[in-house]
C-alpha cells in the first residue's frame, strides 16, 4: 500500500473513531438533559403542591424555604 492509500485508511479509521464518540457524547449530553428536566419538573411539582402563603406561620414557611433548597 503506498502512502497516500495508507492516509486515506489512517484517516477513514480516525472518522470512524469520532463518529463513535459523536455518538457517545450525544447519549451522555441527553441523559444530562433528561435529569435536568425531571429536576424542573419535580421542582414545579413541589411548587404547585406547596400550600404555603404569606399568612402561614413562620415554621411554615421555614419548612418549605428547607425544602426548596436542599442541597
Amino acid at each position: 500500500m503506498n502512502s497516500l492509500e495508507q492516509e486515506i485508511s489512517e484517516l477513514e479509521q480516525r472518522l470512524h473513531a469520532l463518529d463513535a464518540e459523536r455518538a457517545t457524547v450525544a447519549q451522555a449530553l441527553a441523559t444530562l438533559k433528561q435529569c435536568r428536566q425531571e429536576q424542573i419538573d419535580s421542582f414545579t411539582q413541589r411548587v404547585a403542591e406547596a400550600t404555603v402563603t404569606h399568612q402561614s406561620s413562620r415554621q411554615d414557611k421555614i419548612k418549605l424555604f428547607r425544602d426548596l433548597f436542599k442541597g
